[in-house]
């Protein structure tokens, strides 16, 4: 296995983009989970591939916190495949900079969180069933107790 075979083929998402977020690189991994080719994305910017309130997120907080601490670490965004459904996502982004602090370079990492968000959901929708629960338990305690 060479360098460049863990670069394209590592299991998750990898892509190298200009400060200003033009994707310079992306490896095969990403490439299939969005359905794209590198003609597709590459010399495109990163928010260009987010559902629009992810969009908004990385404008307002991801960018500005990578600027300011040249690291961001498991930002939840929606990339947009071609086939227009959304795959949710991790983001962890390092920025390099030259000697004289001016930024270079951003690596990025993507996980797929698919499965993670559903957990989320599952969790929360089994936490509210609970409350839903107590909350009729007390209404049914009071009742009865009139």
């Amino acid at each position: 296995m060479t360098p460049q075979d863990l670069f394209e083929d590592a299991p998750c998402g990898l892509l190298s983009t200009r400060p200003d977020g033009t994707i310079l690189r992306v490896n095969r991994t990403l490439l299939r989970w969005l359905g794209q080719t590198p003609e597709q994305v590459v010399g495109r910017r990163l928010a260009d591939l987010l559902t629009p309130a992810s969009r908004i997120y990385h404008e307002t907080h991801y960018a500005p916190l990578l600027h300011m601490h040249d690291v961001v670490r498991d930002v939840s965004l929606d990339l947009v495949r071609a086939d227009k459904s959304r795959l949710p996502v991790l983001v962890n982004a390092t920025l390099s900079r030259d000697d004289a602090h001016v930024p270079t370079a951003v690596r990025v990492a993507i996980v797929d969180a698919t499965e993670r968000r559903q957990h989320e959901r599952e969790l929360l929708d089994a936490s509210r069933r609970e409350r839903e629960r107590r909350e009729l338990a007390e209404i049914m305690r009071l009742a009865f107790t009139k």
